[in-house]
């Protein structure tokens, strides 16, 4: 009892609808390291796995918290760093792609790109470089990438900048998203975490629903809630957490 009441993290659906009083969209379970030979492995092996089926049900309930916003765009963040938003932003652009829609995985984490190494992909050019010096959206077409994912494309960082903000707060950042819009079914954005760095709410200007991911028994639920309530002031909503 003491243990219990003294752990502040975030471990189960009851922990996240009590504790931090936002949506639950799901569990994702751990998987030991070196047993997968990508990221998004357990969605494309021929066996079904615990892992694989809750990204897939991950899917659903984000697909039925964004059916009264009808938007295509929605971002990933956590608390801080290290919970695992990547890994989520990946797997779920990858589970929407395997349903045949035509989707587009941004790499907004412009501090801490990790999408093109997610999909091996080339880092040499970027979102980055059409934010600090393009003239036309049509540029943007150019630095899309295909994934080894039929139905799924990337916009990798490309060259890591120095003034990330900087960058986010150009009318450019809309411009691409309503041209990126156009071109696919659904956009997916892998951003920074909230602490301590403000990216995140910069991006949620232009994208109004947020995707949280919480690291399982490891952030502690008044971090957690300051991120959440930094997001909500910045007139976003919170589609739910996913306990990764």
């Amino acid at each position: 009892l003491m243990v219990e009441t003294l752990d502040q993290s975030v471990r189960t659906q009851e922990d996240v609808e009590n504790r931090l009083k936002l949506p639950f969209l799901g569990t994702i379970p751990f998987i030991p390291q070196g047993s997968m030979a990508r990221v998004y492995h357990s969605l494309t092996s021929n066996e079904s796995s615990l892992t694989s089926e809750s990204f897939r049900n991950l899917r659903t309930m984000v697909d039925f918290a964004e059916m009264s916003l009808k938007a295509k765009r929605v971002l990933v963040t956590s608390a801080v760093q290290e919970e695992g938003k990547s890994y989520v932003a990946a797997n779920l652009a990858v589970a929407f792609a395997q349903l045949g829609e035509s989707v587009l995985l941004i790499d907004g984490d412009l501090r801490r790109p990790k999408v093109h190494k997610n999909f091996q992909l080339s880092s040499e050019h970027g979102i980055s470089d059409f934010l600090a010096s393009g003239r036309s959206v049509d540029e943007i077409g150019s630095l899309i990438q295909q994934t080894p994912i039929a139905s799924l494309k990337s916009l990798p960082c490309g060259t890591r900048p120095p003034n990330p903000s900087e960058l986010l707060n150009t009318p450019r950042v809309e411009a691409l998203l309503n041209w990126i819009e156009s071109k696919f079914d659904r956009v997916i954005v892998d951003c920074t975490p909230i602490y301590p760095i403000h990216d995140t709410l910069l991006w949620g200007r232009h994208i109004p629903s947020a995707i949280f991911v919480v690291r399982y028994g490891k952030t502690r639920t008044p971090l957690i809630k300051n991120a959440a309530d930094r997001l909500l002031s910045g007139n976003m909503k919170i589609l739910g957490v996913v306990v990764n």
